[in-house]
């Protein structure tokens, strides 16, 4: 079974945005390291509070018509992760 051997994510931010993150679980990843995608967001310049800030994962750029395979709520720690990722040369992330 080919594992990731290398993971280049896309960070989209749909938003540039004053929060370190969201008022969501913390995330984390489980099993395989190698499997895992996690990152930080740090969200400024928004005059209100976003109060559910939300990482979603693609295969292809997050575009008209894409469909996320997954998302997830970012933590209040500006957390994220995505564990038990099959091998695949990119996967996006859009915040």
């Amino acid at each position: 079974m080919k594992r990731l051997a290398w993971i280049a994510p896309a960070l989209v931010v749909s938003a540039v945005a004053c929060v370190s993150g969201g008022a969501g679980p913390k995330t984390a990843c489980s099993g395989d390291a190698t499997a895992c995608l996690q990152g930080t967001v740090t969200l400024q310049g928004f005059t209100a509070t976003p109060t559910q800030v939300e990482a979603s994962l693609f295969r292809e750029f997050p575009s008209t018509g894409a469909v996320a395979l997954r998302t997830v709520p970012i933590a209040g720690d500006g957390t994220w992760a995505f564990g038990d990722l099959a091998a695949w040369e990119h996967y996006y992330v859009e915040v």
